[in-house]
């Protein structure tokens, strides 16, 4: 059995157009496009291939005012997300980060990653976050090369990696109420103790089953 590769598809622009025309469809059954192909085909945004068997696949927001993101489980357990990115610049810095990491820090098995992450399909506009948080785990050396390439030092590029995974994963701490240190005199007034909070702080979330 084959293991799903997400694939995202989006509709033609004209397609609203073509249904006000024809709403029977009675004309695109003899119509034929290129090398009597189907007259009408959805396009491919994106391909890649997780590793693992997908069971659940939704849209959510991990913080509250962010971009919506796909968070997807798998069968292993593994839970990942895929988080669009906000401009064009970034993209590319990110999608050459890869290219020199695929390069100068390969997998302990040999094996290669985008045959890996190509393997039903090619991989197609899609950035492995996972490759790229490994730059911290690199040479100091060859991180001085990469961000020299990259056109950024070392702190710049690690600070855009420590963003990138914040945007993936937030959680806030509960605010402890502690006594503070030092003395303190006492008052002869008596007041009811307050009660601290010690429930997690953030907005509504998935509940995978």
């Amino acid at each position: 059995m084959k293991k799903p590769v997400p694939s995202f598809l989006r509709l033609p622009a004209k397609v609203n157009e073509d249904v006000q025309e024809d709403p029977s469809g009675t004309k695109q059954l003899w119509e034929r496009g290129n090398l009597n192909g189907a007259s009408q085909k959805t396009e491919l945004l994106s391909v890649f291939y997780v590793g693992d068997q997908i069971t659940t696949l939704q849209k959510t927001s991990l913080v509250p005012g962010a971009s919506d993101a796909l968070v997807y489980t798998t069968i292993g357990g593994a839970v990942g997300m895929l988080v669009p990115f906000i401009s064009r610049d970034e993209y590319e810095f990110f999608q050459n980060l890869e290219m020199h990491l695929r390069v100068e820090h390969p997998p302990i098995a040999g094996r290669d990653h985008l045959s890996f992450r190509s393997y039903y399909a090619p991989c197609k506009a899609v950035i492995d976050g996972d490759l790229c948080e490994q730059f911290v785990l690199m040479d100091s050396k060859k991180q001085a090369d990469v961000a020299d390439e990259l056109g950024k030092t070392q702190s710049e590029k690690k600070n855009d990696d420590d963003s990138s995974e914040s945007e993936k994963e937030e959680v806030k701490k509960p605010k402890s109420k502690g006594k503070k240190k030092g003395s303190k005199k006492k008052s002869s007034s008596t007041e009811a103790p307050r009660k601290g909070s010690g429930s997690m702080e953030g907005g509504k979330g998935s509940k995978v089953i």
